[in-house]
């Protein structure tokens, strides 16, 4: 009979024998364009720092300063003793930045994601899905108990062939990444909106990899196409362009209370530190100040970096953003040429199943703003002699 034991060593095994094993790198040093890998020193290009605020002294001095204020947790869940006037004003930081009515912290995206489906959709509603959505979008609607149909990536008349019995649901919600996290392309929320005026249905965005870098000022993918008004829900995490950790929802005040009083990942979780919330709310105030600089800065070396690896006629998956993934293929292609750059000075990380279709690998390189061009010529260098 088998035990837990004998099932868990057998699955190690066949994962072992798929090329699927997977194992933490632990770095040392800051979040920056170089970091310390196993002692030595590695061009990163694959973290999603895109703004390189992670280190940056005006927001590390506001954690400091919250430590030296508030103490390191805030030891209760936001409906008990965890709510501190950091959070109000982080919240209503967000809210100024992002245009909305309101906004509300969550302790990370994935909670936030399957927080706010759980709580908005039930039994009788309907979710329209991308194929490429994210694994806590996907999650959160299996958890939420509507009818979920998964629609071909950014297809327009897919939506419409899924919406021909609307009038049999409820509420109809569809909802999308703002920028897919391992294609870098960027949801046509316009013809999204336009569609939901003729179908009645409201749309939620998670915007991880949206805010800080696209729109004006970074205000993220429905400010890119001027739809921000007309996203019920904005979804969005604060460990890539924000730099610190946690995530956040912008809506209105009525969805706020609503996901306040009944999403069971808010209320039944502690609250973010005191000192992660002072670097979160540092974070977007930096950006409001300096945000068309650093963006047009990281912008140039994207490009840069994109035009190096196009001349090298590499599938980049209709990349619009610094997220560029390197089409491999096979995962024996893939974490062998993950291997090669990291020989060679390179951290990139290889992409298999089930984050990416079968025979879909993918070495996803993500700009940061703080690569030097230097940095990155060594980059292409060396993806030209790995690919080839």
């Amino acid at each position: 009979m088998e035990n837990i034991h004998t099932f868990i060593e057998q699955a190690l095994a066949s994962d072992a024998s798929r090329g699927m094993t997977r194992h933490l790198n632990a770095f040392s040093g800051k979040q920056g364009a170089k970091q310390i890998l196993n002692g030595k020193e590695i061009i990163m290009l694959s973290s999603n720092n895109y703004l390189s605020l992670a280190d940056n002294e005006v927001i590390q001095n506001s954690a400091i300063e919250a430590v030296q204020k508030y103490g390191i947790g805030s030891c209760a869940s936001r409906t008990i003793s965890g709510t501190l006037t950091l959070h109000e004003e982080c919240e209503e930081t967000i809210s100024n930045f992002k245009g909305s009515e309101a906004s509300l912290l969550f302790s990370c995206g994935y909670m936030a994601n399957v927080g706010v489906l759980t709580t908005v959709a039930s039994k009788g509603d309907l979710i329209l899905s991308d194929e490429l959505n994210h694994a806590s979008i996907i999650d959160g609607c299996r958890l939420s108990k509507a009818e979920t149909r998964v629609f071909i990536h950014k297809d327009i008349n897919d939506i419409k062939s899924k919406l021909i019995d609307r009038e049999n649901f409820r509420n109809v919600f569809l909802i999308t990444d703002g920028v897919f996290s391992m294609d870098g392309d960027i949801a046509p929320l316009k013809d999204y909106v336009t569609l939901s005026k003729q179908f009645n249905f409201s749309i939620i965005v998670d915007d991880a990899h949206g805010v800080g870098v696209i729109g004006a000022k970074g205000r993220g993918t429905p400010y890119h196409f001027g739809v921000e008004k007309e996203i019920d829900i904005t979804i969005g995490t604060l460990g890539k362009a924000i730099g610190c950790y946690g995530a956040y929802i912008s809506c209105s005040k009525n969805i706020r209370q609503f996901i306040v009083n009944r999403a069971r990942p808010f209320i039944f979780t502690t609250s973010l530190p005191p000192f992660v919330v002072a670097s979160v709310t540092a974070s977007f105030k930096y950006i409001e100040t300096h945000g068309a600089d650093l963006i047009t800065e990281l912008n140039e070396k994207t490009e840069f970096y994109r035009n190096g690896i196009l001349e090298l006629n590499i599938f980049t998956f209709g990349s619009e953003t610094n997220i560029i993934p390197l089409h491999t293929g096979s995962i024996e292609r893939t974490m062998a040429i993950s291997s090669d750059l990291r020989n060679l000075g390179i951290f990139a990380h290889g992409i298999r199943p089930p984050a990416v279709p079968e025979n879909q690998g993918r070495i996803r390189t993500t700009i940061i703003r703080s690569h030097s061009y230097e940095q990155l010529n060594f980059a292409l260098k060396s993806i030209k002699k790995t690919f080839a």
